[in-house]
């Protein structure tokens, strides 16, 4: 009897140091948790997110969290930044593990988070929603024992409507896995669609969608492997009307200690630009040997460029000069694929280009291309390559000259590259032919020398 009061009075202990003792200490990591899940989640979007406050208590804490846009002030965006909404508060409520309960859950985590955006009178009525509707957006996490986050977001739609703006947001589906160390990160997105009208600017996405592993290499390189589809993007402005159909984008990028190798391909069933359509487009291209901390420090400095309201000439030449150090490495670009069909015919073309390593700090762009080796194969209809005459032709054409004296011209030039052997014309298939190639400081034009100067 003894015995069994004995092991019962033990169990009890511990678990009232689990359930009251536990969650006290756990609260402390918990709070460093938060706010490190609130970097990553700034570091991989296009808001600011901060913590206005945060209030641990025993058993739970609650926090406060303002969300702003990062949109530069010259952008067409900023027609939609009524200051009444350009902000969103969000109100966290973090429940204490190790045991957590509740009316509906009972979980064994560190921690579970639960946020909500809801939006303040004004807002309401401006976005003509009810004031009972409720949260425009619901974010879970769940911290897991070991330390894994595992998020679920989703936010409902929304639209807005004054004089000169439209704006129509379909909502969104997120769902993310956080490492421990927040340095590992999948994530799956469904964007249904989003509509922008403004006076002057059109924007149209529709059901966009996305699956993302993104590793972080000892250099602090965000490594990511990704599947993209996209049924519907366009953009229109006064000068420019462009639409994109059925695009899918696939990104495969290896981790080489220091070194990064990544291939991209993109596809998509049509682009039309200013009213004409290219079909059966598909781009496939990788790059190899870049240096992951010049990479990485590229890219937090083209970040900041496109944050600046008025990029400065010090800002870019900074940018440019570590680009061309990243080049210097010893970088191979490889287009291997560069298909579709325009309104003239069709054009295919590969490229690819190997810079030697230099030890020099500062080689200049020109030594590097000097040093280099380039293969371009373009292949393209015949009716195409007359059709950019043409537009040479056009841009430079005397006001005596007509449609016909212009088509005329660019036959004859045609003829005459071909007999230069500028380019290779297949008279039966009517493909035009055109390979250059770059090594060893000589020139190739279709296999044949072209001689150029190296004089300083």
């Amino acid at each position: 009897m003894r015995k069994w009061l004995y092991s019962f009075i033990s169990l009890a202990i511990i678990l009232l140091v689990i359930g009251v003792f536990l969650p006290y200490f756990n609260g402390k990591f918990v709070e460093n948790k938060f706010r490190n899940l609130v970097t990553a989640a700034n570091n991989f979007s296009w808001v600011n997110i901060k913590i206005v406050n945060y209030d641990r208590h025993w058993f739970s804490a609650d926090a406060s969290l303002q969300v702003t846009p990062k949109v530069l002030k010259d952008s067409p965006l900023q027609y939609l930044h009524n200051p009444q909404i350009n902000q969103l508060m969000l109100v966290s409520h973090i429940a204490h593990g190790p045991i957590i309960m509740d009316a509906k859950h009972f979980k064994l985590a560190q921690a579970t988070i639960n946020t909500i955006a809801e939006l303040d009178a004004e807002q309401n009525t401006l976005l003509k929603r009810s004031a009972t509707a409720g949260p425009v957006a619901n974010i879970d996490v769940t911290v897991g024992l070991g330390g894994t986050s595992h998020l679920e977001a989703s936010s409902k739609p929304l639209a807005y409507q004054d004089a000169e703006n439209n704006i129509n947001w379909q909502g969104l589906n997120l769902t993310a896995k956080i490492s421990a160390a927040v340095d590992n990160i999948s994530s799956d997105i469904e964007l249904p669609g989003l509509d922008i009208t403004t006076k002057n600017f059109q924007f149209k996405i529709a059901a966009f969608k996305s699956e993302t592993e993104s590793v972080k290499s000892a250099a602090g390189l965000w490594v990511d492997q990704s599947d993209l589809t996209l049924k519907n993007f366009a953009v229109k402005t006064q000068t420019q009307d462009i639409a994109v159909e059925n695009v899918a984008a696939q990104l495969v990028a290896t981790d080489k200690k220091n070194i990064l190798d990544r291939t991209t391909t993109i596809t998509a069933d049509k682009f039309t630009i200013n009213g004409e359509t290219y079909s059966n487009n598909t781009i496939s291209w990788s790059e190899k040997n870049v240096n992951q901390v010049l990479l990485h420090e590229l890219q937090g400095q083209l970040q900041q460029i496109m944050l600046t309201e008025h990029p400065t000439l010090q800002q870019l030449a900074t940018a440019f000069d570590k680009l061309t150090s990243i080049i210097s490495k010893g970088v191979e670009f490889d287009v291997k694929q560069f298909d579709t069909n325009t309104p003239w015919g069709k054009f295919s073309a590969t490229l690819k280009a190997t810079f030697d390593p230099t030890t020099n700090q500062n080689p200049g762009i020109l030594t590097l291309l000097l040093n280099s080796e380039i293969a371009l194969d373009i292949k393209l209809d015949q009716k195409l390559i007359l059709h950019i005459i043409e537009i040479f032709y056009n841009s430079t054409k005397q006001s005596t000259q007509t449609p016909a004296d212009i088509q005329n011209s660019a036959v004859q030039l045609l003829a005459d590259w071909q007999k230069t052997g500028k380019v290779i014309v297949d008279g039966k298939s009517y493909l035009v032919y055109i390979d250059v190639d770059y090594k060893n400081r000589q020139l190739l034009l279709n296999e044949k020398p072209i001689f150029l100067s190296t004089k300083s």
